[in-house]
């Protein structure tokens, strides 16, 4: 068990107590003292009982001064931990457009997933799983998510019921970009279809829900694969918004562009539904120089995530950096265990001196 010193500056007393002990001890002190010229004139049997007991509590009374000394100190020890901080407000923006189905793997590492019989992870499911262990770390902060590809709505807004949350994240179904034939819908149940990265609408409605928050941070974690397609709003048009009202309502956003397209792979399905790999026909649309812009008109950050691994590291330093939640220590007294043991000794010691080893002139 860690022991605490509340008020240390007490410990300092120790200095002259340990002087006054070494001088004494180093001192020649014959008071008392009986002087023999020969030994053979002393008892043979050796040292009394009640001899050897006096030499191990000659230090009865130094033992108690050290004891009151600590005890001064205010000694004290763990007694349970809290987690404190400021609670954030963090609105993520997922983008689930078609081209979150790629993957970022080389031509090689592929091959060896799918020598393995794995499947390797595509931009949606490891932005997925990276949200998910975000959940898990939070304590104190509300967490909102507004999804978007061909258009933006918001999925749910600002809770602390993470596991609603991590529930719903679950749910949510990529467009796999098939379509039935007479309804045009995705084959795969989509949660939204994603012919299109409508960015502005997203952070648009991300905005709006933050505008609401009381926290004194707010937070927009933006994730997206492509450049603003669709929707109605224009980012730059959200941007400037975001700008005029940092006065009284600042919100940071942290973007996330992840993936290249220089070892990028999309998933094919035959009509056998065996699943293939080929590269894009073509590159798949970026623009790093607006979520750049996004970020840095805000106060947040811009970090560019080419594969899973940069991916990972990037969100573990966006969560190192905003989200770090403290845990305080709160300790109990135990100075009083100290002073109580330091008064036994003391009438021990007085006890033993006036009743047991009685001094005499």
């Amino acid at each position: 068990m860690t022991l605490h010193f509340e008020s240390p500056w007490f410990l300092l007393a120790l200095i002259p107590l340990v002087l006054s002990w070494v001088i004494k001890f180093r001192r020649k002190n014959v008071r008392g003292t009986l002087l023999y010229s020969n030994f053979s004139s002393l008892p043979e049997e050796g040292l009394h009982i009640f001899q050897a007991i006096l030499r191990l509590t000659l230090g009865l009374k130094g033992l108690a001064l050290l004891l009151l000394v600590v005890a001064l100190a205010r000694p004290q020890v763990p007694d349970r931990e809290v987690l404190s901080g400021e609670g954030v407000d963090v609105m993520v923006a997922l983008d689930m457009s078609a081209s979150m189905n790629a993957v970022d793997l080389s031509g090689a590492a592929l091959e060896d997933k799918l020598e393995a019989n794995e499947t390797p992870l595509n931009r949606f499911e490891i932005a997925r799983d990276l949200l998910e262990e975000f959940v898990a770390n939070r304590h104190e902060d509300r967490l909102g998510l507004v999804i978007f590809g061909r258009d933006a709505f918001l999925k749910f807004p600002l809770t602390l019921d993470y596991s609603r949350i991590l529930t719903l994240l679950q749910g949510l179904i990529l467009d796999n970009g098939e379509r039935d034939p007479r309804t045009q819908s995705c084959t795969n149940q989509c949660t939204i279809q994603g012919g299109g990265t409508a960015i502005g609408d997203a952070l648009g409605r991300s905005f709006q829900r933050l505008r609401k928050s009381t926290a004194k941070s707010r937070v927009i974690v933006l994730i997206t694969d492509g450049t603003n397609e669709g929707g109605k709003l224009q980012p730059e048009t959200v941007l400037q918004y975001i700008e005029e009202q940092a006065e009284t309502e600042p919100v940071k956003i942290f973007s996330f562009l992840v993936g290249r397209d220089e070892e990028t792979f999309v998933p094919r399905s035959d009509r056998f539904g065996r699943v293939t790999y080929q590269r894009p026909q073509r590159p798949f649309p970026t623009n790093p120089d607006l979520l750049r812009e996004l970020a840095e008109k805000t106060g947040g950050q811009f970090f560019e995530s080419y594969d899973e691994t940069t991916f990972r590291e990037h969100f573990k330093e966006l969560e190192k950096s905003e989200f770090q939640t403290s845990v305080t220590t709160q300790y109990r007294e135990v100075f009083h265990w100290f002073a109580w043991l330091a008064l036994l000794l003391l009438l021990l010691e007085t006890g033993l001196r006036f009743v047991v080893w009685r001094e005499f002139p």
